[in-house]
C-alpha cells in the first residue's frame, strides 16, 4: 500500500469547486484518506504517485497540485497523529 500525500494551491477560499472536486477525487481513491490541511491530504492506496496525479490532470490544468510518496511522518498535532494511526499510516509519531 502506497502513502501519498497531495498538497494543491488555492486562491482564494479554502472550499472552492476546485478544492472540494481534488478532495473528492483523493477520496474516490482511497478509503483511508485524512485532510491534514484544508489544502492537503493524506491518502493510502495502490496506486502510484504517479497514478494518483495522473488522476489529478483534468483538475489540476486550473490549479497547481503536488503529490509526494512517503514512508514516514512527523506532525505536531495529536489528534492528525491519531488519525493517521486510526487509518494504519506507517509509524505516527509526533514532534
Amino acid at each position: 500500500m502506497n502513502q501519498i500525500v497531495v498538497t494543491f494551491y488555492w486562491q482564494e477560499e479554502v472550499n472552492n469547486k476546485i478544492s472540494v472536486e481534488i478532495r473528492g477525487k483523493l477520496e474516490g481513491l482511497s478509503d483511508k484518506w485524512v485532510q491534514v490541511f484544508p489544502n492537503q491530504v493524506a491518502i493510502q492506496t495502490e496506486y502510484s504517485a504517479q497514478e494518483v496525479y495522473e488522476s489529478l490532470l483534468p483538475l489540476s490544468k486550473a490549479i497547481r497540485v503536488s503529490v509526494f510518496q512517503f514512508s514516514d511522518h512527523f506532525i505536531n498535532d495529536t489528534f492528525i497523529t491519531r488519525r493517521l494511526d486510526e487509518r494504519g499510516y506507517s509509524l505516527p509519531s509526533t514532534v
